[in-house]
């Protein structure tokens, strides 16, 4: 098939092709209505924002932000409203970062200059400086006031209402944007008797381009057509659509229909400046979910988007954690982001330098909202200009890291959330066959995975981790300074490598000779150290598998005990891999008897080091406590 691009508005062929990418996968869309009797869009980039979930913003806490790059926060007053003010102190202009609140006041770090709620000086007296010595500190303190912006707490978001003029006195705001447009009550989606995930995420591309990208449909099929679970939300589907466009005043709005079926909507993707997307699966009034995804411009190439999904399904609790749907949930949202970050980035880096000509780019008939859109932008930029306030130095990018809060390096947060699944499926595991799930020991196999992804999981609950190589255990054991941090060595135990993992390792999980044993320990002595050891076990007499035989294990124990500066501890084995349930029962059951077998000999020899990524649910069910998995956590490896 032909790779080509489609302008519909040269050309009068409507029947356009999604994806000339991949033979037989082809989606028509059929532009139907024609714009009548249609209000345009309201202009304007100053108006509502949906700020941050409130359970972001706690008792006495700050949130830092920023809008068009001004330097913004959020703080709960002593009535537990919240307040939006100018991160600028208006005694000298520092910053409240490093301050605190107390009782609903904020008090500067720089000279303690404290303000109440409404915004005015309390303890301008109290300022020890010079130059602002005044006989009359009572007047002095009057003229004092924090910059201010209208905040409404709707819904369980924090909206601000921003605009090029901040005030002292909020009574003075006069604001055309009707916050109820915002409302999901009022845009046909009632969230009675539903249910919610939500996502936070940080990028460092042009807020715009989030936003034409949310505005989107064709993407979703090639970009997302192996993540969404959806049936027709996929590479290899042949699915047809009706278009109808809606404008007023308020929003732009357009429905996709079943071409096959005209009565009834795929999709309906709704649009309300500034800075808000709904998409609904199927008619409002009838949806099972509809997703939420407030646009923040946080400043010049950094935006936050802030995803909320409503569903009026799987709304029960107890299963709801059974299954763990909200970490799955959260999962396909972050590698969603993940699929089009690379996209947006390159989008922003070709517009930020020209390369993007307008009279180059070809609108298909489906583009139709995306054009909407930026006429819109392009008009409200011009009226607004939001903009004029960005930051021209590169190199004044004190605000990036008080600012953005949730990096855009999805990677770490898909570790943080698989972390909270395994966690979740031991307990789960735990729970079903009434165990403590404190007697588990999660090793993090991090072997070829980066020091940082190691010390995203150590600040996420993680203080083990597995090594297969010495020489990449001695690099990340320099590059994380942490003595919460736990180092197993898991893989074959080279004679030239015995020193340097008796320096680096608290355990080792994979002794099966008397030469290493032997050497070992005479390594362990010389730096006057203990270390933790289990045995392996060859358990399915693999020949392409370290581990001593069974039947020598007890001898080869005898041997470890001997040593003075080695602690046996237990046992570890590597069942062979297979697909049928009972044969993987039978392996562990012979791996859990030769546990007790060696405990009847050495009771503090109580570890079961068994079950990875493949079979660790299998492991915990038959009796292990130490599970060592990798893939789950971090990823495939690359």
């Amino acid at each position: 098939m032909e790779n080509k691009q489609i302008n519909f508005f040269k050309t009068k062929d409507i029947n356009t092709v999604l994806k000339p990418f991949k033979k037989g996968t082809v989606v028509n869309i059929d532009n139907l209505e024609v714009r009548e009797k249609q209000k345009d869009l309201k202009l304007g980039l100053y108006g509502w924002y949906a700020i941050c979930p409130s359970t972001e913003l706690q008792k006495n806490k700050i949130h830092y932000f920023s809008l068009f790059d001004e330097p913004l926060l959020l703080f709960r007053d002593k009535n537990n409203n919240v307040r939006c003010i100018k991160n600028i102190c208006p005694h000298r202009g520092s910053s409240f970062y490093g301050g605190s609140i107390s009782n609903g006041e904020l008090t500067c770090p720089y000279h303690g200059a404290r303000f109440s709620s409404q915004g005015n000086c309390q303890n301008i007296d109290r300022i020890i400086c010079s130059h602002i010595v005044d006989n009359n500190y009572d007047n002095y303190a009057k003229r004092i006031y924090l910059s201010q912006y209208k905040v409404v707490e709707k819904e369980s978001y924090i909206f601000i209402y921003f605009n090029d003029k901040s005030e002292t006195d909020l009574n003075n705001f006069n604001d055309d944007s009707l916050i109820s447009n915002y409302e999901l009550t009022a845009n046909g989606f009632s969230v009675k008797d539903s249910v919610s995930e939500e996502v936070l995420v940080d990028f460092k591309c042009d807020w715009s381009r989030i936003i034409e990208n949310h505005l989107d449909i064709l993407h979703i099929f090639w970009v997302h057509g192996d993540t969404i679970p959806d049936k027709d939300v996929n590479k290899n589907v042949l699915v047809s659509f009706n278009q109808k466009i809606n404008i007023n005043p308020n929003y732009i709005e357009s429905i996709y229909f079943y071409k096959n079926n005209p009565t009834k909507e795929f999709i309906r993707i709704k649009y309300i400046p500034p800075g808000r997307i709904l998409i609904y699966k199927g008619d409002p009034a009838a949806s099972r979910y509809v997703q939420v995804l407030d646009h923040i411009p946080l400043g010049d190439n950094k935006a936050r988007v802030i995803v909320r999904h409503y569903r009026k399904f799987l709304k029960n609790k107890f299963l709801n954690n059974l299954i763990l749907f909200k970490e799955i949930q959260k999962k396909i949202f972050y590698k969603i982001f993940d699929e089009d970050y690379m996209i947006l980035k390159t989008q922003t880096y070709n517009q930020k330098l020209g390369l993007i000509k307008n009279d180059e780019i070809k609108l298909l008939g489906e583009d139709r909202i995306i054009n909407y859109f930026w006429n819109w932008y392009k008009k409200s930029e011009e009226k607004d200009n939001p903009w004029k306030h960005i930051n021209k130095n590169k190199e004044l990018n004190v605000y990036d890291e008080i600012i953005l809060k949730y990096p855009p390096e999805i990677k770490k947060l898909e570790v943080i959330n698989n972390i909270n699944i395994i966690y979740g499926k031991i307990e789960e595991l735990c729970t079903s066959v009434k165990r403590d799930k404190n007697e588990i020991t999660l090793i993090a196999v991090s072997k070829k995975k980066s020091h940082e992804l190691i010390e995203i999981a150590l600040n996420n609950g993680i203080e083990n981790f597995g090594e297969n190589y010495a020489q990449e255990l001695k690099e990340k054991s320099f590059l994380i300074n942490s003595e919460k941090i736990i180092w197993h060595f898991i893989g074959p135990i080279q004679s030239n490598k015995v020193k340097i993992i008796a320096n680096h390792a608290d355990w080792i999980h994979s002794l099966e000779r008397e030469k290493i044993i032997k050497k070992l320990d005479t390594e362990c002595k010389k730096i006057n150290k203990t270390i933790n050891a289990c045995l392996q076990v060859n358990i399915s007499n693999e020949e392409s598998k370290s581990g001593c035989n069974p039947n020598d294990l007890i001898d080869l124990a005898n041997l470890v005990e001997s040593m003075e500066n080695i602690n046996l501890r237990g046992i570890m084995a590597l069942p062979e891999l297979t697909l049928i349930k009972e044969e993987r029962d039978i392996i562990m059951k012979k791996v859990i008897d030769l546990s007790s077998r060696l405990k009847s000999v050495y009771p503090n020899a109580d570890c079961i080091s068994l079950g990875t990524t493949t079979d660790y649910q299998d492991a915990i069910i038959n009796g292990s406590n130490m599970l060592r998995i990798g893939e789950s956590i971090f990823g495939k490896r690359t």
